[in-house]
């Protein structure tokens, strides 16, 4: 198998097409991260691959883990947590179908992270995959 290359529970290969990476937090300047910012930040994020185009589909987020962070005092901006420190947008193929997959892990990829790639086996591929003409 090639880098990138999910060999799924349910039988089969998928391959990564393209992935795009950057630091999750690159726009945060100053304070904390928050819930409620990582919340927009992930529907923000789909939305613009949903905007992609009518063959793009439904992205599939891939569940993050977030980190609470501490704070001494109460935070006025919301609730301090993290989510990894890289965000992962690649499309993934595998005949008949594409999918876009999002995640986000603590280094750049690859190797993608063990608890996002066990998540990845058992993908419902036939079921979340847009189909693609020859």
């Amino acid at each position: 198998m090639a880098v990138g290359d999910i060999a799924l529970r349910s039988g089969g290969t998928i391959t990564c097409r393209s992935i795009r990476q950057w630091r999750t937090y690159t726009g945060l300047l100053e304070g904390l991260p928050t819930r409620q910012m990582n919340e927009r930040d992930i529907e923000r994020l789909l939305k613009e691959e949903r905007e992609r185009g009518w063959w793009a589909g439904e992205p599939y987020l891939v569940p993050p883990v977030v980190r609470p962070i501490e704070y001494h005092r109460k935070y006025p901006f919301g609730d301090p947590e993290a989510l990894p420190n890289v965000t992962c947008v690649a499309r993934y193929v595998a005949y008949p179908g594409e999918l876009t997959i999002i995640w986000f892990q603590e280094e750049f990829a690859f190797p993608i992270d063990p608890q996002v790639l066990e998540h990845l086996r058992d993908l419902d591929w036939a079921g979340r995959a847009i189909a693609i003409e020859e």
